[in-house]
């Protein structure tokens, strides 16, 4: 009998143990989460989640389920890992959906039709990303996405790579000049609200060429013809771009 207390009292201090370790877990999400909305000059509306937690015996913040409202890049994302390292701020973004069809109506609106008529294979294919996936029959992209970057040095250096399974691996590099009068540009959300100087790209495919390809020979052009025939040569892409007239990244961002 004694022992079937005592495996009672064990078992129960365990409960016990075990909700004051969740209690304290949450404790922790949600301070670390204040500090990060102070830190960031974010509203606790600029991002759009479910639930939240504290890394145990790390330091970050990890959000669920998240939806970013300001962006016209119709999106779902699994898990947002938030850390630092020095002075670099690391976003981790895992399980990324992007709905492809609802993002080229959301950006484009009522001219959605005349985009895709005036664009250009191969030559618009990284300018004009969302139109290329649109083309290449994806409605969705799914992708995990890593940005490092400091948000306290202007203009922004951004190290990026995007991973899209079945289609292959993007790092980006470049950097962004924020429009400093928007009135907002402390807050983290806008840290792409600018325009970019210079980009360096690097593709590494497995898969991607070939449904861009498939695209090139749907169009039965002499010049597609020749561009398709000229991509499947690569397994590959590498470049670098500094643009005289900067394109800009403002209009992916709904009005304020």
């Amino acid at each position: 009998m004694k022992s079937h207390k005592l495996i009672y009292i064990c078992i129960l201090t365990f409960i016990i143990i075990f909700g004051i370790f969740v209690l304290y877990q949450r404790l922790l999400a949600q301070s670390a989460f204040k500090a990060f909305l102070k830190e960031a000059h974010l509203k606790s509306n600029d991002i759009i989640y479910q639930s939240k937690e504290k890394p145990f015996l790390d330091d970050g913040l990890i959000l669920y389920d998240v939806i970013i409202p300001q962006l016209k890049i119709m999106h779902q994302i699994d898990k947002l890992i938030i850390r630092k390292e020095g002075e670099n701020l690391i976003l981790q973004f895992q399980g990324v959906q992007i709905n492809i069809p609802q993002t080229l109506r959301t950006y484009y609106e009522d001219g959605v039709i005349q985009a895709i008529k005036t664009y250009q294979p191969f030559k618009d294919a990284l300018t004009k990303p969302f139109i290329s996936l649109g083309l290449m029959g994806i409605d969705i992209l799914n992708c995990d996405i890593v940005l490092i970057f400091n948000p306290k040095v202007k203009p922004i250096f951004v190290n990026s790579k995007i991973s899209m399974p079945k289609l292959g691996d993007i790092q980006l590099s470049f950097t962004i000049h924020p429009q400093m009068n928007s009135g907002f540009h402390k807050n983290l959300i806008y840290t792409g609200y600018g325009t970019i100087e210079q980009v360096d790209v690097d593709i590494q495919d497995n898969g991607l060429f070939k449904a861009y390809t498939r695209y090139l020979l749907s169009l039965g052009t002499s010049e597609s013809m020749a561009y398709a025939k000229e991509l499947m040569k690569h397994s590959g892409f590498t470049r670098h771009f500094h643009f005289t007239q900067q394109p800009t990244l403002v209009p992916f961002y709904k009005k304020n």
